[in-house]
């Protein structure tokens, strides 16, 4: 044993005469040492002159000479699967053959996986079943390591080649009984290559290794796993796995966005294993052991780091979207080249907003924030990209937090996205038969009775004893089920008292499409607005849009209800109203208030002399008592 002050170095020589470096640190415990063995370490001891050292001390406090010689043992386990510890065993002693012995390795690796598929039926030693705990003797024999060893450092190429096959079995095994508890052993294969000296440098460019990563992330994606499939790896030993992955993925999908690329095949594969790692480690980090927060665990700093360049990247491309719609002026041009990075923006901002809230992270989910309201017109892209791709399917995240920052088309988009789709090969239904003196009841009876498939195909609609088909008898169909709904004598809904155009229902849905206070845009307002004897860039025209900016939320509905008789807005803003609004030139005198003509959505204004003659008429046509009178004095 090897020290330095402050550091130790532990030269473990194996059976089969190599030695193994561990380095250490003076508080690190015993059994934080034997976790970096690999797995099996609950059935490893460490003796030192006869005496059994405890698993709670650390280096330092043992007190141990230099050059002091230790024993690591394993004690025997009785298993009702010798047949499986015998094959690991052969598989680590022919790994660790001289060069040109290792020949047997990938047949060994193969039998023991037809093994392990086979033991579905036998008797299990463990609450998981027999084919978790062929998986476990796997991993307790240190199989994987023996693997790794030889395929890092076999001067022998066809010993490489054979080790290489060997691991590529388990990546085969992505479908059926063994899928799902394979991934402590990929993730002990990968975390060897990654930790090995002449891997470090080049475990991004290894194949075996990529595939290792990629096949680990197919097999936590898989909707069968879950944290029990991680078998005796330890959940220290996990978490740092899945950070250098999601670091790793992170790195990638950084350059992806900076680069603004295509989202070539890579690039699709970069950004599903950073979602996917990301995902798991947050999972990861509510089971670790212990009261600490993410911030405060060892692996976290890596994480965090990953997370602020990701956010970096994320505010430089939104900036420069602002700046190509700038130069465009023309929001629906944004599909061309700069926006090919969209679903990568918008997975991260997604991962943000989650590790901001599991980890406590207020500087992130106010960043995130501050982002999204400083540059709304890339925002406003991004939201409209949602639900288009099988990236941008998750819209959950924005809606409860942020909601408020979008605009009306954005807020309507995201609405309609999360209405199921209708069936495009829906099986053809019969029609439902409608007696409209029973309509709510038999309504009910065909929905009640429907299967998802028939929901989401056409509806068809008739009526007892009529004749008439079609959209048109739908339609009809739809009213009367609506006002037989909201009858208030059905008592299915209670009325509310200070709005009685509406009932109860979901506060939070008006808010979704309308926005928390009900605000009318002005800039959507003078978007929908022509002019007639005035100029767009008139003084009158500019004083008129500066007064109704200074005017209150329930001012501006009043003058939309004297202009229009329309009071509340439809769903999608202004273009919902069916014709855009005119100013017209009054010939009246400046001591006339203006008038309006709502049926044709007419505002006709004096040509007023200064900005307070125009923002006093219109702060005298606001009030209650004139503004219903649609303008006739």
């Amino acid at each position: 044993m090897g020290m330095a002050p402050g550091a130790v170095q532990l030269l473990l020589r194996n059976i089969d005469s190599r030695t193994t470096v561990v380095q250490a640190e003076l508080d690190d415990t015993v059994e934080s040492v034997l976790e970096r063995l690999g797995n099996g370490k609950a059935n490893l001891r460490v003796e030192y002159a006869g005496r059994c050292l405890p698993l709670d001390a650390t280096i330092g406090e043992l007190g141990l000479p230099r050059d002091a010689t230790l024993h690591v043992n394993s004690r025997l386990l009785s298993t009702p699967h010798p047949d499986a510890w015998n094959l690991a065993e052969q598989v680590v002693a022919a790994a660790g053959q001289q060069p040109g012995s290792a020949a047997s390795v990938d047949e060994l690796v193969w039998n023991f996986l037809n093994v392990a598929r086979a033991a579905r039926e036998r008797r299990s030693a463990g609450p998981l079943g027999p084919v978790a705990d062929h998986v476990s003797i796997f991993l307790r024999s240190g199989a994987p390591g023996a693997l790794a060893q030889l395929y890092l450092y076999s001067q022998d190429e066809s010993c490489r080649a054979e080790a290489e096959r060997a691991i590529r079995r388990f990546l085969t095994e992505q479908s059926g009984v063994l899928k799902v508890w394979t991934a402590p052993v990929l993730l002990e294969l990968s975390g060897s290559i990654a930790n090995g000296t002449e891997a470090r440098q080049r475990r991004v460019d290894d194949p075996l290794y990529a595939d290792l990563r990629r096949a680990l992330a197919d097999v936590i994606a898989d909707p069968e796993w879950n944290p029990a499939c991680w078998l005796d790896a330890s959940l220290k030993l996990v978490a740092e796995q899945l950070t250098r992955f999601a670091v790793e993925t992170a790195s990638a999908v950084t350059e992806q966005i900076t680069g603004a690329y295509l989202m070539l095949a890579a690039g699709k594969r970069n950004l599903a294993e950073f979602r996917t790692f990301s995902a798991a480690l947050r999972r990861q980090a509510r089971l670790d052991a212990g009261d600490a927060p993410p911030r405060l665990r060892p692996w976290w700093a890596a994480m965090y780091e990953a997370l602020v360049s990701l956010l970096r990247s994320v505010i430089e491309y939104m900036a420069m979207i602002d700046a190509f719609l700038l130069r465009r002026k023309d929001a629906a041009s944004s599909s061309s080249g700069c926006t090919a990075s969209l679903p990568c923006v918008w997975v991260v901002l997604a991962e943000l907003d989650a590790w901001s809230g599991v980890a406590d992270l207020p500087e992130i989910r106010n960043a995130v924030r501050a982002t999204l309201a400083v540059h709304a017109a890339a925002t406003g892209v991004l939201v409209l990209s949602a639900g288009t791709t099988e990236w941008c399917q998750d819209i959950g995240w924005i809606i409860p937090r942020h909601r408020d920052l979008l605009d009306l088309e954005s807020r309507r988009h995201l609405a309609m996205t999360m209405l199921p789709k209708l069936a495009a090969a829906a099986p053809d239904t019969a029609p439902m038969l409608i007696d409209r003196s029973r309509l709510l009841a038999d309504s009910f009876g065909y929905i009640a009775h429907a299967t998802p498939e028939e929901l989401c195909s056409e509806l068809k609609v008739e009526f007892t004893n009529e004749m008439a088909t079609g959209p048109g008898v739908r339609r009809e169909w739809f009213c009367m089920v609506f006002q037989a709904l909201f009858d208030p004598s059905q008592v299915l809904f209670s009325a509310c008292p200070s709005d009685r155009r509406r009932f109860f229902v979901n506060p939070n849905f008006n808010q979704m499409l309308a926005g928390i206070n009900d605000t009318i845009d002005v800039k959507e307002w003078k978007a929908h607005t022509d002019y007639h004897g005035y100029r767009r860039k008139s003084h009158r025209v500019e004083w008129f849009w500066k007064a109704v900016e200074a005017m209150t939320v329930e001012q501006r509905r009043r003058l939309l209800f004297f202009w229009t008789s329309v009071e509340y807005l439809p769903f999608d803003g202004f273009s919902g109203l069916g014709s855009r609004l005119s100013i017209f030139r009054s010939h009246n005198s400046c001591d006339h208030l203006p008038t309006s003509g709502t049926c044709f959505y007419q505002l006709h204004l004096p040509a007023y002399t200064s900005y307070n003659m125009m923002q006093g008429r219109l702060q005298m046509i606001v009030q209650e008592h004139v503004s219903s009178s649609f303008g006739k004095s």
